[in-house]
């Protein structure tokens, strides 16, 4: 979320970019259903996010973003 305000964008303009329905990526990024690592980087690539998260083990691939 910080970097879609960095860049000064809403939501819906990131949902439009990566052809997710507004709605449904608003609940993704708000922690109200899981999201997993293809979301995850998914978001990244398009924000331009420099750093990724390294994962150890499966277990932690269960995210919640809030």
């Amino acid at each position: 979320m910080l970097e879609l305000r960095a860049a000064g964008e809403t939501t819906a303009d990131l949902a439009d970019r990566i052809g997710e329905d507004p709605a449904w990526l608003t609940r993704k990024l708000h922690g109200q259903t899981p999201i997993d690592i293809g979301d995850a980087m998914k978001w990244a690539v398009e924000l331009g996010v420099q750093i990724i998260p390294v994962f150890d083990d499966g277990a932690e691939l269960k995210l919640t973003l809030s």
